[in-house]
């Protein structure tokens, strides 16, 4: 709406309301958590050392285990995802379209940004 009607840019406009979104969610969950008896810290806690825990067996490989799998799973879980989503947008008919679309402006768009 902003971008529309008041001709704001975009990428100001998404930084300003990210910005304003995660300082709202920091100050209403500070204080339900406060109110809750702080039990948000314990949660938080005890996840936050279950995504550094490192893959059994692989990590105690010696040198070469150390070195590749010592990281939490969301490490391995993310590089599997961007090989996967690669492959899609680069070999699949749905992916090449996905592509096509989000490269091709309409000659309205296109005229307004110049």
């Amino acid at each position: 709406m902003l971008t529309i009607t008041l001709r704001a840019n975009q990428n100001v406009t998404g930084l300003a309301l990210t910005t304003f979104g995660v300082g709202f969610g920091n100050f209403f969950g500070g204080s339900l958590a406060k109110l809750a008896g702080g039990v948000g810290q314990i949660s938080v806690a005890v996840t936050g050392g279950a995504y550094k825990t490192p893959v059994p067996g692989l990590s105690k490989l010696g040198a070469v285990g150390q070195a590749l799998f010592s990281y939490g799973f969301l490490t391995y879980l993310a590089i599997i995802l961007a090989i996967v989503l690669a492959f899609f947008l680069g070999k699949t008919r749905r992916g090449l379209n996905l592509r096509a679309v989000g490269e091709s402006l309409p000659l309205q768009m296109r005229q307004v940004s110049m």
